[in-house]
């Protein structure tokens, strides 16, 4: 009786142990840095709202790269890759990196089946792996402070690392107006439904002056909103930031 109790015991520990391990295995490197964020849960709709911020400002931004003679760019944080993907269309030459491996293996079969030059890699951005001065200009939509106010600063001088000297390079931040709209504490947020659950750093202009400024020569900073297709409300409002790295 003993042995069958403790054996059916030890099959349990088993199976749990087994169950922890394939859910873990799942989430991937993810939720190592960043709590969760799986595009996977996202719907196409939603996916798709998130796409259309910013995209006036992406034209005219590509314009005047192309205009610069920018080639070669780089996408941190490229997500279901939207912005590599209208970049590539546009004739440059794309790297999206991600630290989430099933939105880069996504971009990397979309970009082999619209024939578009994109390379990605699944990676941490506050350690990419690519050299010194590689990129013309870089973008980080929707990254760069979605790992807490501790992470802002060593992000962005990964990002000035990777771009050549007087590269640009554009960015967004959360405005501090979303702890209003969401009642959340200005350094951590845990938004609906546990499909993500990150450290924010939100800012206002006080906070650009004094974390951003002082390692980045601003050319423009502008907002836009996030619509919610649920309830067409406002649900995330950002800064755009444009400049070059002061190295």
């Amino acid at each position: 009786m003993y042995k069958f109790f403790w054996a059916l015991m030890i099959g349990l520990l088993v199976c749990v142990c087994i169950i922890v391990f394939f859910n873990n295995r799942k989430k991937g490197s993810a939720n190592v840095v960043t709590g969760e964020w799986y595009w996977e849960k996202f719907s196409e709709e939603e996916i798709q709202a998130w796409s259309k911020m910013f995209m006036i400002e992406t034209g005219e931004i590509m314009q005047k790269w192309k205009d610069a003679g920018v080639k070669h760019v780089l996408d941190v944080g490229a997500g279901q890759g939207h912005y590599s993907m209208r970049f590539a269309r546009s004739g440059f030459d794309v790297d999206a990196l991600d630290i989430n491996d099933f939105s880069m293996q996504r971009l990397s079969r979309l970009a082999g089946e619209q024939n578009l030059n994109i390379k990605t890699v699944t990676a941490d951005a506050r350690k990419m792996p690519y050299a010194d001065n590689t990129f013309d200009a870089v973008f980080a939509i929707q990254v760069v402070n979605l790992l807490g106010c501790d992470n802002v600063v060593p992000m962005l001088n990964e990002i000035c690392r990777v771009v050549k000297p007087n590269g640009q390079i554009w960015f967004t931040l959360d405005a501090v107006e979303n702890m209003e709209k969401h009642d959340i504490s200005k350094s951590s947020a845990s938004l609906p439904e546990d499909r993500y659950n990150m450290e924010y750093c939100l800012f206002d202009n006080k906070k650009i002056r004094e974390m951003i400024m002082p390692l980045i020569d601003v050319n423009n900073i502008f907002k836009t909103t996030y619509i919610s297709p649920q309830t067409m409300d406002t649900f995330m409002t950002k800064y755009g930031i444009v400049g070059t790295c002061k190295k």
